[in-house]
């Protein structure tokens, strides 16, 4: 199920619709029952938080979240939070975004996102303790640099 995509976008047999659409199973996502839904979203990013907020609240088993590498969201903690799975740094080459206003290529991110406590937790479990170096200097750009080790970020000491 892709949860914003039109009858010219989808990739998927079903999908919601950001407006009224005759191929759509329903109109906008974010007034689905989506708990039982395993999801894909590609989606402009101003609507990241509510995605999550909507994952979390409803329990949804699966998402795969297309979005950026963008640590200083206010709404990247709580993706961190929500991974099930490790992120896949999608190639820049490969990503075909340009902000042209501010000439980059967006880091870009396949971010496996769940509102299953069971899977979170059984994630988070797996994980390495992280061993950041504190005090390391900020990059230039937020949204172009990733850790010195690869990693897209730490939640409670673990590298995710």
């Amino acid at each position: 199920m892709i949860l914003f995509a039109t009858r010219l976008s989808h990739q998927l047999p079903h999908f919601f619709s950001w407006r009224p659409d005759p191929l759509a199973e329903a109109t906008d996502a974010f007034l689905q029952d989506c708990g039982p839904v395993r999801g894909y979203a590609n989606l402009p990013w101003n609507l990241i938080g509510r995605v999550l907020v909507k994952v979390e609240s409803q329990g949804v088993e699966l998402v795969t979240l297309i979005a950026p590498i963008w640590m200083s969201q206010p709404w990247y903690p709580r993706l961190l939070r929500m991974l099930v799975s490790n992120p896949l740094r999608i190639d820049p080459q490969r990503a075909a975004i340009m902000q042209d206003h501010l000439d980059l290529t967006p880091f870009l991110a396949v971010w496996p996102i769940s509102g299953n406590t069971i899977k979170i937790r059984n994630f988070h479990q797996r994980l390495q303790t992280s061993s950041y170096h504190h005090g390391d200097r900020r990059p230039q750009s937020l949204t172009t640099h990733l850790a010195k080790s690869g990693s897209a970020g730490a939640l409670r000491g673990n590298v995710i």
